[in-house]
């Protein structure tokens, strides 16, 4: 290679680098400008490994994520990185302040799917803010920020057993289905609940679907009570076939099991639920209770 090539050589070397290097700044120009397309900033998201250390990456995305004038996809992503920084333990304490209160500022968010996202993360933090906001829009429908279905759900994350009483209210005035399913979910877990998880099972004009989920919070709140209504309902021919599956499948579950599969009169009914005419879902849990009796 003589001069006048290597000259050459470096010459167009140099003028790749400088080419490069004005990409390089007009890329982070044109991104500072907020003149990305939103997908390749969300591209650029949910590529980003997550440094702890690295606080102004950190700090982007918290105000990525408050900015409402941002498209929708795009503060969700930046959700979605903050939740993977939240789980560095130690090293994101010096952020969670600040994650915290954006989370605050969105749970009335505009959009719903960032509300319900952050009102679930806030309840899964045992902040009291959001359930305080949660029983608010059951207490009062025109507040709500999410349907009252989600709102118990995300109730029965926190374990405040003096949301209780508020939800029994609501399966009581509501006349959608979801949310009654919801509040039975939550009620199982309070022992309070029992007589009205029992009126329920009981209640051959609620739907099968209530009963069934009475049936299981039942069992946990009053094992007893549950046991005689179980019975009652699986001998019971005019009886729904899916209510009685699902009693007789609890009834293996409860700790005096024993005093009921000792039962011959009970024992022989069971047996005839095996007969084609019954439920594939009856059928099925007849026969285990069967084989637990070894037979």
């Amino acid at each position: 290679m003589n001069e006048k090539q290597y000259r050459k050589r470096v010459e167009a070397e140099v003028a790749r680098s400088v080419r490069g290097a004005n990409r390089k700044r007009q890329t982070a120009r044109t991104a500072r400008a907020g003149k990305l397309s939103a997908a390749a900033r969300i591209a650029e998201i949910d590529a980003m490994q997550i440094d702890a250390k690295d606080g102004k990456s950190i700090a982007r995305l918290i105000k990525t994520l408050e900015d409402t004038a941002e498209p929708k996809e795009l503060r969700l992503a930046a959700f979605r990185a903050l939740k993977t920084a939240s789980f560095l333990g130690p090293a994101f304490a010096p952020y969670r302040a600040a994650y915290l209160k954006a989370l605050r500022a969105i749970a009335t968010d505009h959009e719903p799917e960032i509300r319900e996202e952050a009102l679930e993360t806030l309840v899964l933090e045992k902040i009291d803010f959001a359930r305080r906001l949660l029983s608010e829009g059951l207490k009062k429908p025109e507040k709500a920020l999410v349907t009252a279905a989600k709102a118990i759900q995300l109730l029965s994350y926190d374990g405040h057993a003096e949301v209780a009483p508020l939800v029994r209210e609501i399966f009581a005035k509501t006349t959608d289905l979801s949310a009654k399913e919801a509040a039975l979910h939550f009620l199982a877990a309070d022992p309070a609940s029992a007589p009205l998880l029992s009126r329920v099972l009981k209640d051959r004009s609620q739907p099968a679907r209530l009963r069934s989920l009475s049936a299981t919070g039942l069992r946990l709140a009053n094992p007893r009570s549950f046991e005689r209504t179980a019975r009652a309902i699986v001998e019971n021919g005019k009886e729904d076939d899916d209510v009685r599956a699902t009693c007789l499948g609890a009834l293996t579950l409860i700790k005096d099991f024993r005093k009921t599969s000792d039962d011959p009169s009970f024992a022989k009914v069971v047996a005839s639920l095996k007969a084609p005419k019954h439920s594939r879902a009856l059928r099925a849990s007849a026969r285990r209770f069967m084989s637990q009796l070894g037979k």
